[in-house]
């Protein structure tokens, strides 16, 4: 082998090896380390610092990542190892609860029973929260639809079809509701008016209070259940201005549907109770699990079926779809449609109730 002529300076030998950036992927921040620091190379000859190509390369790799940094992915095994870590410290601490005579006391089994079932908990909690949302989104729309139109004299607050409840006669109409004007082209006029005015109140709350509620959600959430943190996304803020302008933007007679809002802000109700029980506060890979089975449930609170929900999540939603996660999917939009079904909004019944106790105190 020849030796390296004297001229060529000693560390030249060693390859220059470039800077590795690994991410560490956690639920809660992000960090990025650097395995290698470059040595500082100056141009031979040059009395300036000038930076080498492949420090400029770096610098800026380091830049393009830094357009990530809000963006984290869940550690699906750290999140294994804490679950099972808390299990551990579930079954310590239950020692304390044996009774005097040997025997399992009731508060350790009060305690493993409400751990043991408190999924099933959240998910009809979440369900029950499911359906008075998609209630409130139908009964408000459709309140907003007809008020473009006139308005009811034994009530503001009544649609068209609750104030004229009983008009059985179509020749002699409603005289409970009436419209704006007696002019067609005036009618129009408010018609217009109405729209506009719902269609721009809709379009700024959402930018100014919620920017991630628009649009549908469903590309994101499909993202959002693989893996990624998108922090806000599924907020509680946008889950209270989605809820109010879905409505607006529907009765402004947009070309617009309630279908692909409604898994957004299902998953966001979903997201906003877990958040109560401690199976799921500080357990990212579980919330997984209960944001499936609301997505499920917001697909069969917009088309009313509950099997069609679940055969959405496990086909569109989620690549890892347990048994388990089917059967509280099922469950969650089981609960979501059945309280729909007795609200307002669908139950005939219940309006007429409704309609009843109004006349009964205007008495």
């Amino acid at each position: 082998m020849n030796p390296l002529p004297s001229s060529q300076p000693a560390n030249s030998r060693r390859p220059h090896r470039r800077t590795s950036i690994h991410r560490l992927s956690t639920s809660g921040s992000t960090d990025y380390v650097r395995t290698q620091t470059p040595p500082a190379v100056t141009p031979r000859g040059s009395g300036t610092h000038a930076i080498p190509p492949t420090v400029r390369d770096e610098i800026y790799e380091i830049n393009e990542i830094k357009r990530y940094e809000d963006f984290t992915t869940i550690d699906w095994v750290q999140d294994a190892v804490h679950e099972q870590a808390r299990r551990r410290a579930k079954r310590k601490d239950g020692s304390r609860f044996w009774d005097q005579e040997g025997t399992l006391g009731w508060r350790r089994k009060v305690s493993e029973s409400y751990d043991a079932g408190q999924s099933w908990l959240v998910v009809t909690i979440v369900g029950a929260a499911i359906g008075l949302n998609a209630a409130f989104l139908n009964i408000v729309t459709e309140w907003l639809a007809d008020i473009k139109l006139g308005y009811c004299t034994t009530g503001f607050y009544l649609n068209e079809s609750f104030c004229c409840w009983g008009a059985e006669d179509a020749l002699e109409g409603c005289p409970e509701w009436r419209r704006w004007t007696s002019i067609a082209p005036l009618d129009y006029i408010a018609y217009f008016i109405f729209a506009v005015l719902f269609a721009f109140s809709s379009a700024v709350l959402v930018s100014s209070f919620a920017p991630y509620a628009a649009g549908s959600g469903i590309s994101e959430i499909k993202v959002i259940i693989a893996g990624f943190i998108m922090k806000g996304f599924l907020g509680a803020r946008t889950l209270i201005i989605k809820s109010l302008t879905l409505p607006l933007s529907i009765a402004s007679g947009l070309s617009v549907g309630k279908e692909g809002p409604s898994v957004h802000f299902a998953v966001c109700t979903g997201n906003v109770i877990s958040r109560w029980f401690s199976k799921y506060k500080r357990n990212a890979a579980k919330t997984r699990e209960i944001l499936t089975a609301t997505a499920g449930a917001g697909v069969a609170v917009a088309f009313g079926s509950p099997i069609g929900g679940v055969l959405f999540s496990l086909e569109e939603m989620a690549s890892y779809f347990p048994l388990k996660t089917l059967w509280r999917s099922y469950f969650c939009a089981l609960v979501a449609t059945g309280v729909l079904a007795v609200s307002p909004s669908e139950s005939r019944s219940t309006c007429l109730i409704g309609k009843l106790a109004h006349d009964y105190l205007r008495q």
